[in-house]
């Protein structure tokens, strides 16, 4: 298990939201099966992607995959209740975490700490690609002296 009920509470959804989209019987607390139901989908997510690389589950966790599971759960929890519009940014930071999913069952997104298949840590992100940007337009040496000219 990549995280609990409490690192959702802490970390994503205040405790009164997270009854409100959990207890559909009225009981006025977190149905914790149905959030642990969705914390083991999210799970079986994670190993789906990460096990081509590295060795599943994935201990101990990497803060950076710990995200990507909080921001899943947390669009999931919203499911439960569809007539509850989730906010933007959690529906952002799902499009994110499925795409950083993908990135790390690619090997663009290397998991820092974890074990990989061949049994060593992963312990720095220097073989990463290099990010691309286009060749700047203002330069310094283009901008120079552009406001003498006014």
């Amino acid at each position: 298990m990549y995280f609990t009920i409490d690192d959702i509470t802490e970390n994503r959804i205040d405790d009164d939201t997270l009854i409100d989209l959990t207890d559909k019987e009225g009981l006025g607390e977190i149905n914790t099966t149905r959030v642990n139901n969705l914390i083991a989908e999210v799970d079986d997510m994670i190993n789906g992607a990460c096990s081509g690389r590295y060795q599943t589950p994935v201990s101990p966790v990497p803060s950076q995959l710990l995200s990507i599971a909080l921001d899943l759960v947390t669009y999931k929890i919203y499911g439960l209740r569809p007539q509850i519009e989730p906010p933007k940014t959690v529906v952002d930071n799902y499009a994110t975490a499925r795409k950083d999913l993908t990135r790390i069952s690619e090997g663009n997104l290397k998991l820092i700490g974890a074990v990989a298949i061949s049994g060593e840590t992963v312990t720095t992100a220097s073989d990463l690609p290099a990010v691309k940007a286009p060749t700047p337009v203002f330069t310094d040496s283009k901008m120079a002296g552009w406001m003498e000219e006014y």
